[in-house]
């Protein structure tokens, strides 16, 4: 299980992103730096082929999948499956990069077992929703 300390390590490498309600963050089949975000005030949807899939808000991450798809190889971009529509009148979010997770393994290795676990628990409750959302 993640610890704060875990955490408090992550995001000090983490930006701070503010978008306005109907902004598309993340944009289907478009290349995209590999980052993992989270979600610090309001909500958006997740789509796939202009479907709403998933629904996120305070505290939920996205863009995991293309993070666990990409973490083993060399590149730093992805085209993103999904797309993420911002529904709330402020949306603010943190962005942390791949290559500075990366980094914090290094420093940190016990980091990686527990961050993965989390990675898969997270992906797990969320699959079943966005399938059926997606039929």
């Amino acid at each position: 299980m993640m610890r704060d300390d875990d955490w408090t390590d992550l995001f000090q490498g983490a930006e701070t992103l503010n978008f306005e309600n109907n902004a598309i963050i993340i944009e289907e089949g478009k290349k995209r730096d590999i980052k993992l975000l989270q979600v610090v005030r309001g909500t958006l949807d997740i789509m796939q082929s202009g479907k709403v899939i998933g629904r996120a808000g305070t505290n939920d991450i996205f863009g995991e999948y293309e993070f666990v798809e990409k973490f083993q190889t060399f590149g730093t971009q992805t085209a993103a499956f999904t797309s993420a529509q911002v529904t709330s009148p402020q949306f603010i979010c943190r962005s942390i990069d791949l290559t500075y997770i990366k980094m914090c393994f290094v420093y940190k290795s016990d980091l990686a077992g527990r961050f993965f676990l989390f990675l898969c628990q997270h992906i797990s409750q969320h699959f079943d929703t966005r399938l059926k959302l997606s039929k």
